[in-house]
């Protein structure tokens, strides 16, 4: 067996990236996660910002300065059908990670959403009010599963890909919005929604396939040789079942899917409350960003100022790939504060320079989406905490803050948001960005809440020697990776090392390359306090002491 060692550890992780990084990172870019982010972001904004302006009987709120009941109620309608879908796989956890990827469960969520579309469109035709609340909160449920679905996609990616894939697909729903908001036919408008509501069933069915875990059973998947390999031959007898397996025939190639389990209440209290800060301030400047704002500018020339800010969010991303990769984390929620700061300039460049306040909205707001879906992302990847928690919680309790950011700005501003009361409306904004970035829960809060099990399910009764000796092995590898918080990918690296794998056979079986590799066992032998290979192995299955007094001998 091949012992791997590292050898120059701090050179491996202290390297700063560099524009070719940047260009490597755009091999990750996935089509699939982009369109399906893109389609998906369209539908959000159109739905949860702008939905009183694409389908309500009128403005008769914003004419009089007062904010109307009825778009209060569809408000509430929205927040309602959001938040119980969110909060109700948060709760479920990973109990319902199997049902959100069934087939009938994303044709469901397509259809709902286009449903909620159809019975809004048939509520405008014959002015029925009681149908706008129905097809909100059919809307919004539908596309708070849709959330729920590609946020645990995504978190199953490297934090690279993440941010390649989000940063191009919100780009691409704000630019597709804007495009939308320039037809002038109604029914265009809404049967194009339809269309992206009936298209996000077929990115998520492929995704599916990909993150999909077969169920197996231990003892089934030793017999066929499904879980692993005949060590004497690895390549050529992949998948070979074998008539009497030992637990010394098999080297398990792959981690079960394991996830950090972590007090549920007191992690939806650490998510919640800067999630429902954040989206305090996300309501107000979303509906600035996606709605006509007038102050003399033109739709046309809004639409270049959106181009414009795009390329500058792209611009501000490549710049992370300059910094240390441990680094980037901190780079990404600096966002926020600068934000905050962003929103001071904003009245005060209305007054003199509408065009520059557009542009800075519009920044701000493909920023802090940005910055959102990506810190969302990386806290399940980064400490396997489930992304139905994460996304469910997170999520809820921001479109709950973004709902009633929107109906308290609107108030404020006395039925528009920037009027001769903006800087009140500004000011509550840049108190809850704050306070968010405030309580926003770093690594010392996720380790306070892990709950660290000292013994797992070990496989008994009937099951071979064999079966119990890998039960035994994937117990040790989970706790040790709960315990020092690996990410998900670390946990697939520290897997294949405690079996000994050398770093060419973990870069081809997970795919990346042999300096990601470096990168990931770097990492992981810095959290395990260990410097050599057979050091890790020793954390996972300790040398029995008859062993260790032959090595003695020796």
């Amino acid at each position: 067996m091949t012992v791997y060692q590292l050898h120059s550890h701090p050179e491996q992780s202290g390297k700063k990236g560099s524009l070719q990084d940047f260009v490597e990172s755009l091999k990750s870019i996935s089509p699939q996660m982009v369109l399906g982010l893109g389609t998906l972001w369209a539908l959000v904004q159109s739905i949860m910002c702008t939905s009183p302006d694409l389908f309500f009987l009128g403005e008769q709120g914003t004419e009089t300065g007062i904010l109307a009941p009825e778009h209060f109620f569809f408000f509430i309608a929205l927040t309602i059908g959001f938040v119980f879908v969110s909060l109700f796989f948060g709760i479920a956890g990973e109990k319902a990670a199997t049902l959100v990827w069934d087939v009938r469960f994303l044709a469901l969520t397509s259809a709902t959403v286009f449903l909620g579309l159809l019975v809004l469109f048939l509520a405008k035709t014959f002015l029925i009010a009681p149908l706008f609340y129905v097809g909100a909160i059919l809307c919004s449920s539908g596309v708070a599963a849709i959330v729920l679905l590609w946020g645990d996609f995504y978190a199953h990616h490297e934090l690279t890909a993440i941010t390649v894939n989000a940063l191009l697909g919100i780009i691409l729903g704000f630019i597709i919005h804007e495009f939308v908001s320039l037809t002038q036919q109604q029914g265009i408008v809404d049967a194009l929604y339809c269309l992206l509501a009936i298209y996000q069933f077929f990115p998520l069915y492929n995704a599916s396939k990909k993150i999909r875990i077969p169920k197996v059973k231990l003892k089934k998947a030793l017999k066929e040789g499904s879980l692993g390999v005949n060590k004497n031959n690895e390549r050529e007898t992949h998948g070979a079942a074998l008539d009497n397996p030992t637990e010394q025939d098999f080297v398990l190639d792959v981690p079960t899917k394991s996830t950090l389990k972590v007090k549920r209440k007191t992690f939806a209290i650490a998510i919640g409350v800067p999630s429902f800060l954040f989206g305090f301030a996300l309501g107000p400047l979303s509906v600035m960003a996606l709605s006509t704002i007038g102050v003399g500018v033109s739709i046309a020339n809004q639409m270049v100022l959106a181009i414009i800010a795009c390329v500058i969010v792209t611009i501000i991303t490549m710049a992370a790939y300059f910094f240390r990769e441990r680094e980037l984390d901190t780079f990404y929620r600096s966002f926020i504060p600068v934000i905050a700061l962003s929103m001071l300039l904003v009245p005060y460049l209305f007054a003199i320079y509408p065009h520059a306040a557009i542009s800075l909205i519009f920044v701000s707001y493909l920023a802090f989406e940005l910055t959102l879906w990506i810190e969302f992302s990386e806290i399940s990847n980064r400490y396997r905490i489930s992304t139905l928690l994460t996304f469910g919680f997170g999520r809820g309790f921001l479109s709950i803050g973004m709902q009633f950011g929107i109906i308290v700005a609107l108030l404020l501003g006395q039925g528009n948001l920037i009027g001769q009361n903006d800087f009140a409306v500004f000011s509550f904004m840049i108190v809850a960005l704050f306070f968010g970035y405030l309580f926003f829960p770093r690594e010392r809060a996720i380790r306070h809440m892990a709950v660290l099990e000292n013994t797992r399910h070990i496989y008994a009764g009937s099951e071979s020697d064999a079966e119990k000796k890998v039960g035994r092995f994937f117990q040790a590898c989970n706790q040790i990776a709960d315990r020092h918080l690996l990410s998900r990918r670390e946990t697939e690296v520290f897997f294949l090392l405690a079996k000994g794998r050398n770093a060419s056979f973990i870069a081809d079986k997970l795919f990346i390359s042999m300096g990601t590799v470096h990168t990931h066992s770097w990492r992981i032998y810095r959290k395990l306090n260990v410097h050599s290979q057979q050091e890790l192995m020793n954390l996972v299955s300790p040398p029995s002491p008859g062993a260790a007094r032959k090595t003695d001998d020796k």
